[in-house]
């Protein structure tokens, strides 16, 4: 092994250097040319190493990126191609719900009782609708481009009961009236004919 170290060793420095360490080849004599007298040479068993390690280890994912790097200035690395990945047979479509996300949602018929504009806010009418509760609720809506106030004094729609509050236009808004339309209200959204306030829509 150490003779064959030594005549790779003008070709395969590394390698040949290495061959000759296994088997406890001095420092100084590593780089000598090789003779016949070297196979004469008793071999020292202390000098020899234990276990030896692959001369040309498989070069997994990782040590390729690290060659890549090295070689491969980073301004001319082109990034790699996205993963594909499987699509999952149990995946939902976009806008698909189940039906425990419906039912998350309390629906209620409400009768409007007061509906005025509110100052500086174009879009925006204060209403109070009753809902078969103790008092009436108060909810902003945007419906004052569609909508005099009046007009909408009596009518019954559906509520959504159970959103947080929050404020708009300045006040406190307990509820959100649903409406037909998407950047235009076209329309309220209410029910065939008169039931009681507060009653379930399902």
């Amino acid at each position: 092994i150490g003779v064959i170290g030594g005549l790779v060793s003008p070709v395969l420095p590394t390698t040949g250097k290495t061959l000759r360490t296994w088997v406890g080849i001095p420092e100084a004599e590593l780089m000598q040319w090789p003779s016949f007298d070297d196979l004469q040479k008793p071999i020292r068993s202390d000098a020899v190493i234990a276990q030896a390690t692959p001369l040309y280890p498989r070069l997994d994912e990782a040590a390729q990126t690290k060659i890549f790097e090295h070689m491969v200035p980073e301004d001319l690395a082109a990034p790699a191609p996205p993963k594909k990945t499987e699509a999952k047979s149990d995946a939902k479509p976009p806008g698909i719900i189940e039906f425990a996300d419906f039912e998350k949602l309390e629906l209620r018929v409400g009768t409007i009782v007061t509906a005025a504009a509110i100052p500086k806010k174009d879009k925006l009418l204060a209403l109070t609708v009753d809902l078969g509760e103790a008092k009436p609720r108060s909810i902003v809506a945007g419906l004052a481009l569609a909508f005099e106030p009046p007009t909408l004094v009596g009518k019954q729609v559906i509520v959504v009961c159970n959103l947080a509050p929050r404020k708009l236009g300045g006040l406190m808004s307990e509820g959100m009236i649903l409406a037909v339309g998407d950047e235009q209200i076209l329309g309220l959204s209410s029910v065939d004919q008169d039931v009681p306030a507060g009653t379930r829509v399902r």
